[in-house]
């Protein structure tokens, strides 16, 4: 429900006080009557549309006759969507999100429907839960398997050249720990080459020949 006035709010709780319903207030943040509904896999958003509410409804829900299409997040967005997943330790669930002046989680579903945003995305959702949960499932055995796991892990902290760190990325920056930035020695104007691939940076330093 919604008020459009102090008045009004106050006119909805006392109906709902007076049937003893539960009731929660949020506030109204104007978008267009849309909202964007994000799928997180892991650490990653892999399909995202903007739904759109159909005329004289607010809620931009595909069940209440929104319209959704494919969109791609900005950075930030994708960052909130993916940071919210991990709040909640979900592997797989579905972001609401509204963008006003900024970006507001409204819900963080962990047993999604896929066939609104299989049609706005023209992507095959389902096949892409599943070759997730078939990585995810042989990784758990191979941890489960590995009887010096912890060992591993603690031989890496205690290496001098190797650091376990929570990356920082902000606006698609990725931001490294000053720990490692110190151990490096880099200064501000050295000259760098870095490699990248899935998973991996390596920098290191340019020598210029002469």
């Amino acid at each position: 429900m919604f008020a459009d006035s102090t008045e009004s709010a106050k006119s909805i709780l006392d109906t709902l006080e007076v049937f003893k319903q539960p009731y929660i207030i949020q506030e109204y943040v104007e978008t267009g009557a849309t909202d964007i509904r994000a799928l997180v896999l892991g650490d990653h958003v892999v399909a995202s549309m903007q739904r759109k509410a159909s005329k004289g409804e607010l809620r931009a829900n595909i069940h209440s006759g929104g319209k959704g299409k494919k969109i791609t997040l900005d950075p930030d967005t994708e960052y909130i969507a993916v940071k919210s997943a991990n709040v909640i330790n979900a592997d797989i669930c579905a972001i609401d999100i509204l963008k006003g002046l900024r970006a507001y989680v409204i819900e963080v579903n962990v047993s999604p429907g896929i066939q609104g945003l299989t049609e706005a995305t023209k992507m095959d959702i389902a096949h892409k839960m599943a070759e997730f949960l078939y990585e995810k499932t042989k990784e758990y055995k191979a941890m489960r398997t590995h009887k010096d796991y912890k060992k591993v892990i603690n031989e890496l902290d205690e290496k001098e050249d190797e650091f376990l760190a929570n990356l920082s990325v902000k606006a698609g920056i990725i931001k490294l720990p000053e720990s490692v930035t110190k151990a490096t020695k880099f200064k501000p104007d050295d000259e760098v080459v870095i490699k990248v691939e899935k998973g991996k940076v390596v920098i290191k330093k340019h020598d210029i020949e002469i």
